[in-house]
């Protein structure tokens, strides 16, 4: 084709139809950046919408549009192997301009599903090679603002920058028994003890439903709060019953859809021969007599202080036990991570499910299959997060990771967030970080005062103690 010939960023009718050519499937090579995803199983070139057809756009015999039918004729051939598909290669242009007048044909196709990161990516990276592809592509400049725009407004996780010695050793004692603290419109505190109900309905007045639960409870008698609070470590053996009006007043509270989370770990017998059963009691209580649903247990990773091994291994986990009402909210889609460790099906003997993919043997033999990057949907098994409980004084701090990770994925914005034992505050800055309202309860006045400070010094809004503001920063 001689450059008079090459097309401009409108290819018309008649060139596009100069462009279509048949080509072998086994000539042909996938891009991993296409920002649609096509089921291989449904694959069609006739778009089941529109009624057009639908071809596979192609450029130096790289797919940049359309993998589900080549893939689709390599895995099942229908036409020995060959595929109709719409070659930009001849048009002059570079992979980054072909890839751009192939965006504005995926706007129309409504038999795939989008991924925004990706298409993000696709657009940052034409940008940067200065393509006019707005000009090529059937998209709006506003649109993609838009959505590059939502992409970085989707909020990171950070934990409060430590400070130089403990928080808890910095901040001035002024909350006492009986006060809440309001941070905005969205964050709340009150100071008294979680087994209330009244003290849940003075928290939560005006905010109706609670949609998750997320707490850290005390781990019976095997660590030390704080004392002048009036808190009593509580025996293994009466632990299910101390916490029983704890889980009622959660119950009572929470959405029909919402999770109650809860972490906690055993801890041994003084002679080191058993492992504590409080927590398993804990969990058949939930189920057994107090109606609730044990619906997943996940997995924490820590890091334990290493030490010689005599009885027992090192612990490195917790658990997190999330128990329901009924079928609940979960949006997994907003704890995608990026990942080396993506499964991609290139084809082979079978385009079926994932369990043939891995053949008989269950080593995937005579699959074409490999891992790569992409986002992953995460596990039950979660990371260590950051954070450190020295950083704050709070013998059982945990990272604002933790929480943030259950709110951003049974949650939505705007939804309301509860702690009962809120400790150090964490469960409110993640909150606060996601869009979300958080309220916490919180039995020690000392803690209290450093959740104020804590919210504060990550947040910069300054504190209201029952109803006029007070500064907490150190």
């Amino acid at each position: 084709m001689s450059s008079d010939d090459r097309p401009t960023d409108r290819i018309s009718p008649e060139l596009l139809a100069s462009l279509q050519r048949e080509t072998h499937v086994d000539t042909l090579t996938r891009w991993d950046g296409e920002p649609w995803d096509h089921d291989i199983g449904a694959a069609t070139i006739r778009d089941s919408v529109f009624g057009k057809l639908r071809l596979p756009i192609v450029h130096s015999g790289e797919v940049i549009h359309g993998t589900d039918i080549v893939e689709a004729e390599r895995v099942d051939p229908k036409d020995d192997g060959r595929v109709l598909v719409i070659d930009l290669t001849d048009t002059g242009w570079p992979i980054e301009k072909a890839r751009a007048w192939a965006l504005g044909q995926m706007t129309a196709d409504q038999t795939a599903t989008r991924d925004d990161h990706l298409l993000a990516e696709l657009v940052l990276e034409l940008r940067a090679e200065n393509v006019a592809w707005t000009d090529a592509a059937g998209w709006a400049g506003d649109d993609i603002d838009e959505l590059l725009a939502s992409l970085q407004d989707q909020p990171q996780i950070q934990d409060v920058t430590d400070p130089p010695a403990p928080l808890l050793e910095q901040v001035e004692r002024v909350t006492k028994p009986g006060d809440a603290w309001t941070f905005g419109d969205h964050l709340r505190l009150v100071v008294g003890d979680s087994a209330d109900p009244a003290v849940w309905e003075r928290l939560l007045d005006g905010w109706s439903e609670v949609n998750v639960a997320f707490t850290s409870p005390p781990y019976a008698d095997r660590r030390e709060y704080d004392e002048a609070s009036g808190f009593q470590p509580i025996p293994p053996e009466e632990y299910v019953k101390w916490f029983a009006p704890i889980a009622a007043n959660a119950a009572r509270h929470l959405a029909e859809d919402g999770s109650w989370f809860v972490n906690i770990k055993p801890s041994v017998t003084p002679d080191f021969l058993d492992t504590e059963t409080y927590v398993v009691d804990l969990v058949l209580a939930h189920v057994r007599a107090w109606g609730w649903h044990w619906a997943a247990e996940f997995c924490w990773e820590r890091d334990g202080v290493p030490g010689q091994v005599t009885l027992r291994f090192r612990n490195a986990y917790e658990p997190v036990y999330q128990f329901t009402r009924g079928r609940w909210k979960m949006r997994p889609e907003q704890v995608r991570h990026e990942s080396v460790d993506v499964p991609s099906y290139r084809g082979g003997r079978d385009a079926g499910s994932w369990t043939r993919h891995q053949g008989r043997d269950g080593d995937g033999a005579g699959v074409d299959f490999k891992r790569e990057m992409g986002l992953a949907y995460p596990s039950n098994r979660l990371p260590t997060f950051a954070g450190s409980a020295e950083a704050v004084g709070h013998a059982a701090a945990f990272p604002v990771g933790l929480p943030a990770f259950f709110i951003q994925a049974y949650t939505d914005e705007g939804d309301v967030v509860v702690d009962p034992f809120c400790g150090s505050g964490s469960t409110l800055l993640a909150a606060h970080q996601l869009g979300r309202r958080g309220a916490g309860i919180e039995l020690s006045p000392k803690y209290a005062d450093l959740i104020a400070a804590r919210v504060e010094m990550a947040t910069g809004i300054v504190g209201e103690l029952n109803g006029r503001s007070r500064s907490m920063t150190p």
